[in-house]
């Protein structure tokens, strides 16, 4: 596995593919063979952008973990350079690491392969440069994700329960960072809420695909409250959130406890500036657009759009209204 890595990540014998690297390198580590050469070749990978997106913590937390199996260079070196406000950021996502590696390998063994990204379109054999998340808020194939997710794009898929399907864009709000896509197919749409009755403290939570390189493509689930009804520096367009979120949660749908669309994750504070800034890690702290500020865009398709129905006469469990919600959601790969 370690050597098939290697592989990928230099392009010896097959195309260079970070994803893929990534993927076996991980799974090495997980086997317990050179665990620290495992690791360390992932830390290298994330310190350089070598065939993955540059993410200097995500490479010190690997760095910590080839360092607890007896090779401290590249922790050391990092270290040095990255300062020890940084240090503390990764040594909680080593940590966090070292938790999805073993639900991991408790999960592997009896784990069916996710619908989610069957390939069997033209991009089959290509790589995305950007991924992302959404929601499908119309029966044929209108779907919101975040306006940055899709930036640079020359052609797009999104990633559902039925397979890979072509997407293409056909409006974008960059103001409200919102973009809204079309793709061909029957689809199970959410029913978008108003904002205005969302109180502070009541419960959210979001689906997406975080950080699909290492966690994988199956629809990840976190919960959370309304921490703020204004945003960043008070902006009335956002909610801040204590939903957990990592890259590639964004453009995904925010969901009340009903699993109504209340909004679409936007990001999350930038925890080495704070922690440059102030000397302290924030926890949790991130941002959501209201659905208030989607409606302008979608007013010409409200036709299009499902209409609420009569409130649940009891409140369902959260883990049904999750399955509900689940088959609307969409990858977003950004080629």
């Amino acid at each position: 596995m370690g050597n098939l890595a290697g592989m990928y990540a230099e392009g010896h014998g097959v195309s260079k593919n970070g994803p893929e690297a990534v993927k076996w390198y991980r799974r090495a580590y997980e086997q317990g063979y050179l665990v620290a050469h495992n690791a360390g070749a992932l830390a290298c990978m994330y310190e350089n952008g070598d065939c993955v997106p540059k993410d200097e913590i995500e490479a010190l937390a690997w760095a910590y973990l080839a360092q607890a199996s007896g090779d401290s260079f590249m922790s050391n070196y990092l270290e040095n350079k990255l300062g020890p406000q940084t240090a503390l950021i990764a040594q909680q996502r080593s940590k966090e690491l070292l938790a999805e590696i073993e639900k991991e390998k408790q999960e592997q063994a009896n784990a069916p392969k996710p619908a989610f990204g069957d390939s069997t379109t033209d991009n089959a054999q290509r790589q995305p440069k950007a991924f992302g998340s959404g929601v499908f808020i119309s029966a044929d194939g209108l779907f919101l994700t975040a306006a940055h997710v899709i930036e640079g794009s020359t052609s797009l898929q999104v990633a559902t329960q039925q397979g890979t399907m072509n997407a293409k864009v056909v409006q974008v709000d960059r103001a409200n960072d919102v973009a809204l896509l079309k793709c061909e197919g029957t689809f199970a749409p959410v029913q978008i809420r108003a904002s205005g009755g969302i109180k502070l403290g009541q419960t959210v939570f979001t689906l997406g695909f975080p950080d699909i390189q290492i966690q994988g493509i199956s629809p990840k689930m976190t919960k959370g409250e309304i921490s703020s009804l204004l945003g960043l520096q008070d902006d009335p367009r956002q909610w801040q959130v204590s939903v957990p979120v990592q890259p590639g949660n964004s453009g995904g749908p925010l969901f009340d406890e009903q699993g109504n669309l209340v909004g679409l994750i936007e990001a999350k504070l930038d925890a080495v500036a704070m922690a440059n800034a102030t000397g302290d890690v924030p926890q949790n702290v991130n941002y959501a657009l209201k659905s208030a500020y989607l409606m302008p865009m979608l007013d010409p398709y409200a036709s299009e759009l499902p209409k609420a129905g009569a409130p649940p006469a009891a409140q369902e469990k959260i883990e049904d209204v999750v399955s509900q919600a689940t088959p609307s959601i969409g990858l977003v790969l950004v080629y």
